[in-house]
């Protein structure tokens, strides 16, 4: 089986199981929540910088169902957005929102000309890590850049090898199982952020910890996984709850997805 039919499996199954579901592609409640608020959050200081600016335009590549467009549009009336799916469907669910502000197109982020024009705004949610050749990762992220306008921002939601490795050390002191990356997953590295260079992306400082999540992850796979006695609950206890509200985020390196901000600079401005 291709690397192409090993995603188009996957998230033909997930789309199945989820429907318009936020949990499609996450089942992780407070992950989902969080990746959205990240989103939100800097989307509406980029607006409140632009004041004058009366429409944004906003690119969701590999878009799933639409749920993040379907939140952004009710927020954010000023977006006119374009939501780009591989999956075909993943991209009938998202059609069948319906969304006035938001068009929905079949596009493969690995090829340069997948989207006509470029965006104020650019997203990736957990997308470039579904491509499982390295030089296809880069391929796509050069890609992605070049759709971004000058002076516009790409907000990267995407996991990383090393704080993996770190979660996995945290794991090992409790004489736990390694956690190893999801068969449809290839996980990024500090290695694709210093490309972004290349690629006229400058990463700036973020409202939200880039390892926001960093606590949640201590405590749902390192924690919860050790104390919880035979039979106990596996996943989205109490236990874990209590201790997540009890602790502040970002403590430490344990998750592996994080929050990235990159702004298009003038130098990409100066070549066009």
């Amino acid at each position: 089986m291709s690397n192409d039919q090993i995603i188009l499996k996957h998230y033909r199954q997930v789309a199945q199981a989820n429907g318009l579901a936020a949990t499609c592609t996450m089942d992780d409640p407070f992950v989902r929540e969080s990746e959205t608020k990240f989103i939100e959050k800097e989307i509406e200081r980029f607006i409140a910088e632009r004041p004058d600016q009366l429409s944004f335009k906003l690119m969701d590549v590999g878009c799933g169902n639409g749920y993040l467009l379907s939140y952004l549009t009710a927020r954010f009336p000023t977006l006119n957005c374009v939501g780009v799916e591989f999956t075909p469907e993943l991209l009938e669910l998202a059609l069948s929102r319906n969304l006035e502000q938001a068009e929905f197109l079949a596009g493969d982020c690995r090829q340069p000309d997948f989207i006509n024009g470029q965006f104020d705004i650019v997203i990736t949610e957990r997308v470039v890590i579904n491509l499982l050749v390295h030089k296809q990762q880069f391929r796509a992220l050069e890609n992605i850049a070049s759709k971004v306008l000058p002076g516009g921002i790409y907000l990267m939601v995407e996991s990383f090898r090393e704080p993996l490795a770190e979660l996995n050390r945290a794991r090992s002191e409790m004489s736990l199982e390694l956690i190893e990356q999801s068969y449809q997953n290839r996980y990024l590295s500090e290695g694709h952020i210093k490309a972004m260079r290349r690629f006229g992306l400058d990463e700036l400082p973020v409202m939200t910890p880039s390892n926001y999540l960093s606590s949640h992850f201590y405590i749902t796979r390192v924690f919860h996984k050790a104390i919880r006695p035979s039979g106990g609950q596996v996943k989205f206890s109490r236990c874990s709850l209590f201790f997540r509200q009890a602790l502040p985020p970002a403590i430490g390196n344990y998750s592996p997805i994080l929050f990235r901000l990159f702004r298009k600079s003038k130098r990409a401005q100066a070549s066009l």
